[in-house]
């Protein structure tokens, strides 16, 4: 198990190679203030439900594939099964977010990581060969995914970093803006059902800044058990900010979505810092495609081994 830096006068960041993780995000002008959930012991990374995929690469299929069935060219197939019983979600037991990736190019301000996922791991098809590249900006971070398939198979890499713009505390009060179109009705295991359009004056209106707090504890948003936010948003711009204070985070993505969590079960593992995670600690942004099955066809997730996977997400910091 290995860190890596990248830094510069503005930002110092970390990056784990289990998972192909980003560990610590350092922004140097606010005290050297780490802006993402890291645990102390490094060890947990190898249990992603533990420390709750912190900063990891997550796939073959970041989100929950309902009873972890699927359907490609009429062949079905059947993903690990590893949350509420029939929930496979982000990935199942041998998600990627488990796996030590290979450095395979370093330089002063970028860095690629290399997973090849075997045919047949997970339950998916196809050996998958995954590139993930770190390249640091002046003020933030750019992460590119490239991925190719020997054979056909489903797809949707996302990164499962929390933010926490202060530093410590809650993010209650930070606020969230984004030009949503839409957000999916659930079901009692999370699966996405159908889209929901978003009319003025809804909980996921955020054209403009919302606080955290007025979408967390929103009745139709704080619904036992979920007990906050664990919603997607379709972003077509892909755009969205996080602020606070004295710091904004922007995030800019190339994929339709946002997967987004309000850490409503703290995990127990101890921050970097030594201290507990507490309820509402971290809000996890997760650009996303949307995983949305048809009889158990995921039609927009499939890629072909003619094809090349390509998503990109930023994320920059400016100072308030």
């Amino acid at each position: 198990m290995k860190l890596y830096n990248l830094e510069n006068d503005f930002v110092k960041i970390s990056l784990l190679d289990v998972g192909a993780s980003v560990y610590s995000f350092h922004v140097k002008p606010r005290a050297k203030r780490n802006i993402v959930l890291s645990t102390k012991d490094l060890s947990v990374y190898k249990n992603p439900p533990a420390n709750a995929y912190l900063g990891a690469t997550v796939g073959r299929v970041g989100g929950r594939i309902d009873h972890g069935k699927f359907i490609i060219d009429g062949k079905k197939y059947q993903a690990a099964q590893n949350e509420k019983v029939t929930n496979s979600l982000h990935g199942g037991f041998e998600g990627f977010s488990y796996k030590t990736f290979d450095v395979v190019k370093e330089t002063k301000d970028a860095l690629t990581f290399r997973y090849i996922s075997k045919d047949g791991e997970g339950g998916y098809p196809g050996t998958v060969e995954l590139f993930v590249k770190y390249t640091l900006l002046k003020n933030g971070l750019k992460l590119e995914y490239e991925a190719r398939t020997t054979q056909k198979t489903l797809l949707n890499i996302i990164n499962h970093s929390y933010f926490n713009l202060d530093g410590k505390g809650t993010i209650l009060d930070h606020t969230l803006a984004a030009n949503v179109t839409e957000t999916y009705a659930l079901d009692d295991k999370q699966i996405y059902l159908y889209p929901v359009p978003i009319k003025d004056g809804d909980s996921f209106d955020i054209r403009q800044p919302k606080p955290l707090a007025k979408i967390i504890f929103a009745p139709d948003v704080n619904i036992p058990p979920m007990a906050g936010i664990d919603n997607v948003i379709v972003v077509p711009d892909g755009k969205l900010t996080l602020t606070t204070k004295d710091l904004r985070l922007k995030v800019t993505s190339n994929y339709p979505a946002i997967q987004i969590y309000s850490m409503n079960y703290p995990i127990e593992p101890l921050l970097l810092d030594g201290s507990k995670v507490v309820k509402y600690h971290g809000f996890a942004i997760e650009p996303t495609d949307l995983v949305v099955g048809k009889n158990g066809v995921y039609k927009n997730l499939e890629l072909d081994p003619k094809d090349v996977y390509k998503r990109s997400v930023k994320y920059e910091i400016e100072l308030l």
